[in-house]
């Protein structure tokens, strides 16, 4: 894999080399290059009716058909969540970047590499009485910070929902 990054632009039909460079991320690495791929329900739908990942000749296996989850493709995990932003048509994007349809925004990352979770404070739970008001109340205390690692360890997918 090329630490040399290219991109495309409307209108021409041969991608064009940037002067930035990137790491050059691999799956299954030293066990430290696991991709995953986050999807909007909507984009599950369509591929659980897409015979490349139903039809067992297509696909490799019959997990699809037998589980009804996708699971993985070309070592990639894919995983379906609620919290992908959603689009609606002619609205603007977190990059500034105004959509003409209603799509979601999917992610891939590299795990390990995208994001970290750092405590000051691990989570202490505090369980006490509370008579005058015949109840018990639950204090839980932390601190923590997130940070993104690795800019190109995560990549932004606008897909269409329709």
């Amino acid at each position: 894999m090329s630490s040399t990054q290219t991109y495309a632009t409307y209108g021409t039909s041969t991608d064009l080399v940037s002067s930035a460079t990137k790491n050059p991320w691999r799956a299954n690495v030293n066990g430290a290059g696991d991709f995953a791929l986050f999807i909007a329900p909507e984009q599950e739908e369509v591929l659980l009716t897409d015979s490349q990942f139903v039809n067992a000749s297509e696909y490799g296996s019959d997990k699809v058909i037998m589980t009804g989850e996708i699971g993985s493709y070309l070592t990639i995990k894919v995983i379906t969540t609620d919290n992908t932003p959603f689009y609606a048509a002619s609205t603007t994007h977190a990059d500034a970047s105004t959509t003409a349809v209603a799509q979601h925004r999917c992610i891939m990352t590299v795990a390990n590499k995208g994001a970290a979770l750092a405590y000051g404070q691990k989570p202490r739970l505090t369980v006490f009485d509370y008579p005058s008001n015949l109840s018990t109340r639950l204090i839980i205390e932390h601190a923590f910070k997130a940070d993104q690692l690795y800019s190109d360890a995560i990549v932004h997918i606008n897909v269409a929902d329709n």
